[in-house]
């Protein structure tokens, strides 16, 4: 078994409601639900966080909720309003955040 951390895809709109989003135009008004399959050696679920990137530099640190299991992919939420407009955000899932063995990070631009 290879285990893993991938991101795999973005959707925003209210729970039912999804459409496919990329990942380079992001409405900060709007839920955020992103996909992630992984396999852990530990069977739990990957963590999550992101950054909002000031100046090239990774500013303030949000810890994600627990995800959803849906169809064997972990979906993560960032409810509406809580991402600024015109801003860039760097999302980082992982086995274990600080010294992470297992992840992947995607770097997300709102309009």
């Amino acid at each position: 078994m290879a285990y893993h951390v991938r991101i795999d895809h973005l959707t925003q709109g209210s729970e039912g409601q999804q459409i496919p989003v990329d990942r380079l135009s992001v409405n900060s008004e709007d839920f955020l639900w992103i996909f992630v399959e992984a396999e852990l050696h530990s069977d739990k679920s990957p963590k999550g966080e992101y950054y909002e990137i000031i100046d090239d530099k990774n500013e303030s640190k949000v810890e994600l909720d627990e995800p959803k299991l849906i169809k064997n992919q972990y979906r993560f939420s960032v409810i509406h309003n809580v991402l600024s407009k015109k801003s860039k955000y760097l999302f980082h899932f992982a086995d274990i955040l600080n010294k992470p063995e297992y992840e992947d990070q995607w770097e997300v631009h709102t309009i």
